[in-house]
């Protein structure tokens, strides 16, 4: 890449011009309101995760190689591992909408909850691959189909739960129906998290532990499909696979993060 290239003296005159355009244009950060834009700066002090952090671990920094109790807590199959990352501020990060492609950076450290999948030596950053975090990314890409939920709404994936949070929150929201298909991950934190935010926001959730393409169409002509379960984005509708082409044409009201349909849904 591009900035590779650059000498140790270029990179940190870099980093300071972007430390003053942070601190002089940095936005207050606002998930249900902040839109996408080029070069997206954020008033990193008003970028708080708290909420949606899983585990109460102490925050870690990217250069640290070996996790331990302290910042890290391991899946029971150690599959998975949950940090709480210190992002540093003046440093890009990347965004998207649609086909659209940019950058933010934040004008001070900010704290980033991330799930990893292990391999090989669970302990060890190198051996460790990101599997889902709360970033503005995930953030900007996943709002759409939290504006369309109404009603009975089924999730595909839980995640870490950020978008559960928001629709459960909806007053327009009657019920939510959560399909993930780890047992793993909903026996070491998922039920957990699903009935705390049950509590909290007086919205049923069900869990349901299976693929959610099982349960596509089974859960009444008027439920809202909410489906996160790509790893890449966006995805194009017409080289889904047939099987979720078919499942998709099954239903009256769905969406899927980074689904790119041929025609408008309607909903």
């Amino acid at each position: 890449m591009f900035f590779d290239l650059l000498t140790p003296k270029q990179k940190k005159a870099r980093k300071k011009y972007l430390q003053e355009e942070c601190d002089h244009r940095g936005q207050v950060w606002n998930e249900d309101k902040i839109k996408f834009e080029d070069d997206l700066l954020i008033d990193g002090k008003t970028y708080d995760t708290s909420k949606y952090q899983l585990f109460n671990t102490k925050p870690i920094k990217q250069s640290v190689d070996i996790l331990t109790t302290e910042h890290a807590v391991w899946s029971p199959d150690r599959k998975f591992v949950y940090v709480n990352r210190i992002f540093p501020s003046a440093t890009r990060l990347d965004i998207a909408q649609g086909h659209k492609r940019s950058t933010v950076a934040f004008s001070t450290d900010v704290v980033i909850p991330v799930l990893m999948e292990c391999k090989e030596d669970a302990t060890s950053n190198k051996n460790l691959k990101v599997w889902m975090s709360i970033t503005p990314l995930e953030i900007l890409t996943g709002r759409q189909g939290i504006r369309r939920s109404k009603g009975t709404v089924l999730m595909g994936g839980l995640g870490m739960g950020w978008s559960l949070w928001k629709i459960a929150q909806k007053k327009s929201v009657k019920k939510v129906i959560v399909v993930e298909k780890s047992d793993d991950l909903l026996n070491w934190y998922g039920n957990d998290l699903c009935q705390r935010i049950s509590d909290e926001t007086g919205t049923p959730i069900e869990v349901i532990c299976d693929d959610v393409l099982n349960q596509m169409g089974k859960h009444g002509d008027e439920a809202r499909y909410v489906v996160d379960i790509w790893s890449s984005y966006p995805n194009e509708y017409d080289y889904l696979p047939k099987e979720w082409k078919e499942a998709i044409d099954s239903v009256s009201y769905f969406w899927g993060w980074g689904v790119i349909a041929s025609q408008d849904t309607g909903w």
